[in-house]
């Protein structure tokens, strides 16, 4: 049975005019989660963040991109419903892998990852970093508290069915290697393929991704080859027997097709993710986000923005109006939080001064510190010239290095017979740190430059100029 014939009369389709799928028809069951205030929340949070500085288009919101991979989910299980049967792939697994793809997003925080990175700066406890993803289990678990989400799932959804969806939201990493023992209780081994389908730790290639990629593209204007549809048309499941876990495979025709995903998602982090513009402002923003904590609270539980996300009543009423909040704010405590709104708003920004490539992100702090020491013992007691550090980290986003290396791939003549790729190569550099440097005055931009070109030659860096944005790519 298709998933179109989910009782169509009592549930229809809801359809939506989308900018990147055309029009899109999602199970009439989700509608109950979609009107949830939980799920529409996601209209006020931006999927770049604060990306809109830099690239003025850039106004996409977790909630469209949220419905997208929903979408997208819909027609691979429909494909493999039809052109493999035997998967037997039962309504709740249907239901439970379009919720998950649903709701991966929800629990992100204003300005999407931007919020993460603050809660983990401003969190004292390092061993339990602040993860989205768990945000967003939570905020499942929430969702279906509710009356009228239960008695449309009644039946469908259970506790197992929870905890299903909960593992396909937030999956363990490098299940699919030999020798890695079957961590979840969700689903057993056989189901093993429904978890590539979401987020995919191993390979990297799922459908958020495919769903982001192309859509970041349309609303940063830049160009995208992506043939999704292609590729989909050739998913097969496959049983891997070195570790008898049954995975998703692509025919080799479409090998290109799935390198173009991977180019673009590389070409993405290189010219809008880890835009040095992009960087200094999330590190403005930061400070504004760790200044504002200590005199601002939200929601009856009077909590501060970067622990909003303990109490689930108090994190679904924060969004990305916080800026404005804080912007317009006349807390006399916030004036230096709205000065850096302000710079940011009429583009009264600080001014790059270089880049250098470092071993790994802890050299930050080094040269922060090895900054600090120079000024003072440049100017003394007296204020010095004050600067922004940022950290870039350009990779293929898995360890493996380039992920097609392993994807499964089949032939024409021999649908059972899959093989890892091993004409794709990581090439001599697959990952890059980049350690940024901006001056907060224009007139000091010389002196930061100079300082910089001084530490790289004292700790055998590699000095990358201070013309233009970080001009590193990968082989």
């Amino acid at each position: 049975m298709s998933g179109e014939q989910h009782n169509q009369n009592v549930f229809p389709k809801i359809g939506f005019a989308d900018p990147v799928h055309g029009l899109i028809k999602i199970d009439g069951r989700l509608r109950c989660i979609i009107d949830t205030k939980e799920f529409q929340r996601l209209r006020n949070i931006k999927q770049l963040g604060l990306e809109h500085f830099v690239y003025p288009c850039a106004n996409g919101t977790r909630f469209e991109h949220s419905l997208g991979v929903c979408y997208l989910v819909q027609q691979l299980l429909d494909h493999l419903r039809k052109e493999q049967p035997h998967l037997n792939i039962t309504k709740k697994d249907w239901y439970s892998v379009l919720i998950a793809a649903l709701l991966h997003d929800v629990g992100h925080g204003p300005f999407s990852h931007l919020y993460e990175e603050a809660v983990n700066g401003f969190n004292s406890d390092k061993s339990r970093p602040y993860k989205h993803e768990h945000q967003s289990n939570r905020i499942l678990e929430r969702i279906f508290e509710k009356d009228s989400v239960k008695v449309v799932f009644e039946g469908i959804i259970d506790d197992k069915e929870l905890t299903f969806i909960k593992e396909l939201i937030d999956p363990y990493k490098n299940i699919f290697s030999p020798g890695s023992t079957w961590p979840y209780k969700g689903r057993t081994k056989d189901k093993s393929f429904l978890y590539e389908i979401v987020a995919n730790s191993d390979t990297g290639i799922d459908l958020d991704k495919v769903d982001y990629i192309q859509r970041d593209c349309i609303y940063l204007a830049m160009n995208t080859g992506i043939q999704w549809s292609r590729c989909l048309e050739t998913i097969r499941v496959y049983k891997d027997d070195s570790t008898n876990l049954n995975r998703l495979a692509f025919r080799t025709k479409v090998k290109t097709n799935l390198n173009d995903i991977i180019n673009t998602k590389r070409n993405l982090h290189i010219k809008a993710y880890k835009h040095k513009c992009l960087k200094l402002l999330d590190e403005m923003f930061l400070k504004v986000m760790y200044d504002s904590s200590s005199c601002l609270t939200f929601g009856k539980s009077k909590l501060s923005l970067c622990d909003a996300w303990k109490d689930l009543d108090t994190f679904i009423e924060i969004d990305d109006s916080i800026f404005q909040m804080i912007l317009f704010s006349d807390v006399k405590e916030l004036k230096d939080s709205r000065d850096l709104l302000e710079r940011i708003v009429e583009r009264d920004i600080p001014k790059f001064c270089g880049h250098a490539e470092v071993a790994d992100k802890a050299i930050k702090l080094d040269f922060e510190i090895y900054l600090e020491h120079m000024i003072k013992n440049m100017y003394g007691e007296q204020s010095g010239p004050r600067f922004y550090t940022s950290i870039i980290k350009l990779d293929y986003g898995v360890q493996c290095g380039n992920p097609l290396k392993k994807i499964p791939f089949y032939t024409k003549n021999e649908e059972d017979a899959c093989h890892v790729s091993d004409d794709f190569t990581d090439g001599n550099k697959n990952k890059v740190t980049i350690l940024l440097l901006f001056a907060d005055k224009h007139k000091d931009s010389n002196f930061f430059s100079d300082m910089l070109k001084k530490f790289c030659e004292e700790k055998g860096k590699k000095y990358l100029g201070s013309d233009d944005c970080p001009n590193i790519e990968l082989d």
